[in-house]
């Protein structure tokens, strides 16, 4: 797996991790061995990073294409103090540019908790621009946008981005990351859980 720091929209560098050949010294065959396989986006949760698909993207590394990226302000992504950068459209539109760069003809996407609802977003954006394209052009749907299947895991209800927690400054923010994430853990996981999994 290849992690790289990526800039997928102006302004907004990300941490994305895949299978995919290193793009600088691809072949045309390792191009085309991607574009064969169905390809499966992994989005995490709020306040999360893509390493807790790390066991499952091992099982499935194989066979399929991985694409995991940490969102903005999570895992090794940068980390702007602009809050326009955490609005739901914004992180929308992340991950739009991160589905259009590595999208194949078949493509699942799993999502975790907040990224659920990123999901079925995605989801929407790319129903609403196949409608707009077959008005337009009387094309066919884009086989590139062609979403598969959709699996949602701790599903999250959508998070008003205008609530006290999410209006605090950034610096506030990561003071209380560590008690959010340690209460997070407490209520995801069963006190039997090997605690080498909550790490």
């Amino acid at each position: 797996m290849n992690s790289k720091l990526i800039e997928i929209r102006k302004g907004h560098t990300i941490n994305i991790c895949t299978n995919e050949t290193d793009t600088d010294n691809a072949t045309s065959s390792s191009t085309s061995t991607w574009k064969s396989k169905k390809t499966i986006f992994f989005i995490h949760g709020s306040m999360a990073t893509y390493v807790q698909f790390n066991d499952i993207i091992d099982s499935f590394k194989d066979d399929f294409n991985i694409v995991a990226y940490d969102a903005i302000g999570c895992g090794n992504s940068e980390k702007p103090y602009d809050l326009e950068y955490y609005t739901p459209t914004s992180l929308l539109n992340d991950l739009c540019e991160v589905y259009e760069k590595y999208a194949t003809d078949q493509n699942i996407v799993i999502g975790h908790s907040f990224g659920t609802v990123q999901a079925i977003r995605l989801y929407n954006s790319l129903m609403s621009n196949n409608a707009s394209t077959d008005t337009n052009t009387n094309t066919g749907t884009n086989n590139k946008s062609k979403i598969c299947n959709i699996i949602l895991l701790g599903s999250a209800l959508m998070i008003d981005a205008k609530s006290f927690l999410w209006s605090l400054p950034v610096w506030c923010l990561e003071l209380l990351h560590p008690m959010l994430t340690a209460g997070f853990a407490d209520r995801a996981f069963s006190h039997s859980t090997n605690e080498e999994l909550k790490q």
